[in-house]
């Protein structure tokens, strides 16, 4: 009886996690709201004239621009005469390949038109040439 008893209960613990509704930390929309909502914000729009929005954005379009700009931020007078003139943005080095991959696969499907997505290898490709 304790037997079948303790055996139900793994059987029912296992299921339990594999079918979990919670979002797994490595999701692209959990580290988008971790590492980008704050400024960002959680529809993408940004503060106006303080952050812009990612929404329609020319990055969102661009694997090398964005991969890099998400690793490595952005300064604003290292920007000057294109569509960031005078933003700057925090990087962020601690988020591995995975999760770049992620958060910009995450941002194309909920803030472009073109939700075209973006492979592991095209992310690393794409570090490999940030300046």
């Amino acid at each position: 009886m304790k037997y079948s008893l303790l055996v139900i209960c793994s059987v029912l613990l296992l299921f339990g996690t594999i079918f979990s509704c919670d979002k797994s930390s490595s999701s692209g929309e959990a580290l988008y709201n971790q590492h980008c909502a704050n400024c960002h914000l959680e529809n993408g729009q940004g503060l106006g004239a303080l952050i812009p929005t990612i929404v329609n954005s020319e990055p969102l379009g661009n694997n090398d621009l964005l991969a890099c700009m998400i690793r490595n931020g952005i300064k604003a007078e290292s920007e000057a005469n294109s569509v960031f003139e005078g933003y700057a943005m925090p990087p962020n080095k601690a988020l591995s390949e995975i999760e770049i991959t992620n958060i910009i696969n995450y941002a194309r499907s909920s803030f472009s038109s073109s939700a075209e997505t973006i492979s592991l290898p095209e992310v690393k490709n794409a570090l490999q040439t940030c300046n």
